[in-house]
This record gives structure tokens, sequence and C-alpha cells, in this order.
């Protein structure tokens, strides 16, 4: 009982102690983690149901053309209408263009040791070093993505990859089991003063 009451009383001090900018920024953060978790969900249903129409109409190797030619500019245009820039990236290239940043990198390693510990992966919306605004969530291997990046000659048939190599001679992005983290979405809000101008002029 004195623990608890112990925790409880220590909880309630550090909240007193927080200074209003703290509580501005964390309340802030709180915000842009649900609208990173909005406009990946939107992305992923416009991704994947693209994807999904490109399979069923030629399999994987329409699926991976699919890909090659419209990935980028359908996450450019989702981009344009949230006003953020989108990206999906990975310690394991496909498309060289993704590759990730530091930060990006830092992500990924972090939530490839939280899933070692088996631990919940969630989206986060952070403050960097450079003032700006970022989101980050995970990227799951789902059974549809081993047809293109499970075990070559296994899930991914041998004149898939020939085809993957063809369009992607660095590709990287194979090998994968259902459920392993892919990689990441990234989301950047821009600099943190400009947004907060921008929330301002709308309130």
């Amino acid at each position: 009982m004195r623990t608890t009451l112990f925790v409880i009383l220590t909880s309630l001090l550090l909240a007193a102690c927080e200074s209003a900018e703290e509580k501005e920024q964390r309340a802030m953060m709180e915000e842009f983690t649900e609208a990173g978790h909005k406009i990946t969900k939107i992305s992923f249903a416009s991704l994947s149901g693209n994807l999904k129409a490109a399979m069923q109409t030629g399999g994987p190797e329409n699926a991976i053309k699919f890909c090659n030619i419209n990935a980028m500019p359908l996450t450019d245009s989702l981009s344009k209408a949230f006003n953020v820039k989108i990206k999906r990236t990975s310690l394991q290239l496909r498309n060289p263009q993704n590759k990730a940043d530091s930060l990006e990198a830092y992500m990924i390693d972090l939530y490839g040791q939280i899933q070692k510990m088996q631990k919940p992966m969630v989206g986060k919306a952070l403050l960097t070093r450079e003032n700006e605004i970022r989101y980050f969530a995970p990227i799951l291997i789902k059974p549809q993505c081993l047809l293109c990046h499970g075990t070559v000659g296994a899930e991914v048939k041998e004149e898939t990859y020939a085809l993957i190599k063809e369009h992607y001679p660095d590709d990287s992005a194979t090998g994968y089991q259902e459920g392993q983290l892919r990689g990441i979405w990234s989301i950047n809000f821009g600099p943190a003063d400009k947004v907060k101008k921008a929330r301002q002029t709308t309130e």
C-alpha cells in the first residue's frame, strides 16, 4: 500500500513539475502521433489496394512492374495531399531511392530490438534535434508480401526473382518471414515552428 501511494505521489509531483512548454510539446507529439496513424493507414490502404489489384490482374510479375512504375509517384501524391513527406524505408532495400537517413536507420534498428524482445511496436511522433516533427511506424511482413519478399526458390519463384533483379539489380529485400520487421513508415511534418504557426492560423 505504501509503495503504491509513493508511486502515485511521485507521478503527481513529476506532473506538477512539468513546465508549460513541456506540456505543450507533449500534447503536440500526441496530436502528431494520431495524425501519423491516420496518414499511414490511408497510405497503406491506397498502396496495398493498388498492389492487390495488380497482383490479381497479372500475379507477382505484374505487381513488380506496378511497384517499379507507380509506387514512388503514388507516395509523392499522398505526400502532397497531406502536405507532408511520406516515405517507406528499410535496411534491406529494393528501390535504392528509399535509402534510410541516419534517424530512420536508428528507428529501424530500435524497432528490430523491440521485436526481438517481443514487445509491442507502435507508431510514434517525436521532435528531432533539427526541430522537425517526424513520425515513425513499423512495417511488418504479411503473408501476401512473401511472394516478392520471401525466400527465393520457395515463396519467391525463380522467374519472379529474375524480374525483380531486372528492375532492381542491387535488390536485398528477400529472405523475410511472416511477421518479421520489413522496415518503417517515415513521415516528416516539417519544422516545428512552421507547424505551430500553421496550427495557430487554423484554430
